[in-house]
């Protein structure tokens, strides 16, 4: 056996032939015995002196094997024996490298393989060189992880599994530490004096035994817990002025007495003095009182008439019941109506001052309340010359009004629409269709079901759109809440922000097929035309108004026809059929003709509001995209002209021409369809 390290000795006594200069050969000199006696003792106290310290040498210093640096933290060990169980993952190690430095980490992990030993270690940075000396810790797993502190054994602390501490005492098991938590086994005790003079503080729960008492010196049980919860106090707790209000105290689990108030019955009344409660029988709440509390307070029982009145400081008739005319007064005399309320004493004789609100009986000035017979309810505002203005609620259009001057201003109906002029109609209709006096409406405020505009009618300008002080925008126009165009000023010009021009087209078939955004379209030598019913109708309030209604030209019917329409609330009209005038509108096709003069523009939607014909809009100046034949590749500032398909291709000058549809702003391919055809900027010059 080489080397001369304790640590190499093996524990089969017949191995222990040669270590170096401990050898106890058989047959050898007594001298020889005796020098190597010495050297065995000094060896065994260079082992304990190690053990002192943690750790003891099993390496490159005792020769035995050869330890080699890959990195600053690998060793290998150049051994045909497996060592994985000595140099285990988590023991510590101390290695003297190639500098002479002595640095301490932990084994990461090992492997063996090709008679070679590789540990990788953490904590650790090694000087380049060949280590001298290589000591590794104490393995106290490798003796059930105990470390015995008394004679027998019986009395030590260990870890039997990873993250644990278990302490034993006289052979128990009397303690567990883990990670965050200290545990009593049980039979174990914490003695009392040991949380003497100790807060416990805890972001938990303090769980106490079933049956459990919590007590102090002096009353070891004053309180108990009995297993199902229940708390029992053996002293009478004292909680701090103001700690447990009246009104949250539950006597008996019980909300109410359930039963008559007899005078023996307890009351608890706050003194008003500063907190302090006071305990009163029903008997003296009742002398105090002057009259039975479980029966009714009533005056004038007996018919007699007579008047009843409160007063305040500054006013003999704060309250007034006046018995036998049946009139209630706040602050008043009651002269008006069934109550009659006045803020001040104004001095004058009548109803009239500026500082009073009368109640009335309808059809009188005032506030009348809806019955089961009445269809209007009313708020009235009167002045010396009669109705100022009022408030009015119809219960059969279900209409609420607002008028000044005795004239309707503003009415919101049943639906949610809101209409405002000089004149207003009981029942109103959607003025965009009305061709009558438009100064019947005003503005209208229409919140329809899911859909919603606003409407202004009147034989003037119906907008004043006025930004003050500074230039900006006058007016956003957005989309699901995303601002996508404006109209602003600057100076004194209007620009009119992300503006594309389009018209009406309609295809000559009136069909609706798929077309492609971009699409070039010519125009056809047709007009357009739109028809609709114009007709008469009675409202509510026995007005006779007009209205016409868009249609597609029924069968067999011309001008000048009688056709019958259902209106939006489901009501029959007949009335005449018209045709709309329009001077400039034409049908169009989608392009079919190469370096066509007759370009329309680009087909840009269908009109999806309109459920009558199908029309489209054809964008024809402004910013907008044009659709590319695939290919084509254009560049910025080249012309456009028709490719006889739908599509665009290059013109084959820079001039400007009749058949020039549009000049490229960018070759940026906006989208690209499915036959290859693709978008560009441009701006469109029809």
């Amino acid at each position: 056996m080489a080397g001369t390290g304790v640590g190499k000795f093996s524990s089969t006594a017949g191995s222990n032939t040669d270590n170096l200069t401990v050898n106890f050969a058989e047959n050898m000199a007594p001298s020889n015995v005796n020098n190597a006696a010495r050297e065995l003792m000094g060896h065994i106290r260079d082992m304990y002196e190690q053990l002192g310290d943690g750790y003891f040498e099993f390496g490159d210093g005792d020769k035995e094997y050869t330890i080699a640096r890959v990195d600053a933290d690998t060793l290998t060990i150049a051994t045909a024996a497996d060592l994985s169980t000595t140099y285990f993952a988590g023991r510590k190690i101390r290695v003297t490298d190639g500098g002479a430095n002595v640095v301490e980490g932990t084994i990461a992990s090992t492997s063996h393989g090709s008679s070679l030993q590789t540990v990788n270690l953490t904590g650790i940075s090694l000087a380049s060189g060949t280590p001298t000396k290589v000591e590794i810790g104490i393995d106290t797993a490798a003796f059930g992880g105990k470390l015995i502190l008394d004679d027998d054994g019986d009395t030590f602390i260990e870890a039997p599994t990873d993250d644990t501490i278990d302490i034993h005492i006289a052979g128990a098991k009397d303690f567990v530490f883990t990670a965050n938590t200290f545990t009593a086994e049980s039979g174990s005790t914490i003695a009392a004096q040991a949380l003497t003079a100790t807060t416990i503080t805890t972001t938990g729960a303090i769980a106490i035994a079933n049956d459990g008492n919590i007590g102090s010196a002096g009353d070891a049980d004053s309180i108990a817990i009995s297993s199902s919860g229940v708390v029992t106090f053996s002293q009478a707790p004292v909680f701090p002025d103001g700690s447990i209000a009246v009104a949250d105290l539950d006597i008996d689990g019980a909300t109410d007495i359930g039963a008559a108030i007899v005078d023996a019955d307890l009351f608890i009344i706050d003194d008003g003095a500063g907190g302090t409660n006071r305990k009163v029988t029903a008997s003296r709440l009742k002398t105090y009182a002057g009259t039975d509390l479980d029966g009714a307070v009533t005056i004038n029982d007996s018919g007699a008439a007579v008047d009843f009145r409160i007063e305040s400081d500054s006013n003999t008739h704060m309250l007034f019941v006046d018995g036998s005319d049946n009139r209630v007064g706040i602050g008043t005399t009651p002269d008006l109506g069934i109550l009659h309320i006045r803020t001040a004493d104004s001095g004058a004789a009548t109803h009239t001052s500026a500082d009073e609100l009368v109640i009335e009986n309808a059809g009188h000035a005032g506030i009348s309340i809806l019955s089961a017979t009445d269809s209007t309810g009313n708020i009235y505002f009167n002045d010396s010359g009669g109705v100022a203005g009022y408030f009015e609620y119809n219960h059969n259009g279900n209409n609420l009004s607002i008028g000044t001057a005795g004239v309707t201003r503003s009415v919101l109906t049943g639906t949610g629409n809101l209409f405002h002029g000089s004149a207003i109609a009981a029942e109103q209709e959607d003025p965009r269709d009305s061709h009558t006096n438009t100064n019947d409406v005003g503005i209208l405020l229409k919140a329809d079901g899911a859909s919603g505009y606003i409407v202004s009618a009147f034989n003037g300008p119906v907008a004043d759109f006025n930004r003050v002080v500074d230039d900006g925008n006058v007016v956003l126009i957005r989309q699901d809440g995303t601002t996508q165009g404006s109209i602003s000023v600057s100076g004194a010009t209007t620009s009119y922000n992300a503006f594309t021009g389009s018209h009406w087209s309609r295809l000559a078939d009136n069909s609706k097929p798929t077309i492609l955004r971009g699409t070039i379209m010519e125009s056809l030598d047709t007009m357009m035309d739109w028809y609709a019913v114009d007709y008469e109708y009675d409202t509510a309030d026995g007005k006779t108004r007009k209205r016409k209604k868009s249609i597609t030209l029924p069968s067999g019917k011309s001008v000048g026809d009688s056709h019958t329409i259902t209106d939006d609330k489901g009501r029959e009209h007949t009335g005449t059929i018209i045709k709309e005038d329009d001077v400039k509108h034409v049908y169009s096709k989608v392009s079919t003709t190469a370096d066509s003069a007759r370009v329309y523009g680009v087909f840009h939607c269908w009109d999806n509001d309109d459920d009558t014909v199908n029309d489209f809009e054809v964008a024809q100046v402004g910013t907008y995209i044009i659709r590319v034949h695939k290919d084509v590749t254009v560049s910025a500032g080249d012309l456009l002209v028709s490719n006889g398909d739908g599509t665009a291709k290059k013109q084959d000058d820079d001039i400007i021409r009749s058949k020039t549809i549009a000049k490229a702003n960018s070759n940026v391919k906006v989208e690209t369809y499915a036959d290859g055809s693709y978008t560009v900027p441009c701006t469109l010059h029809c």
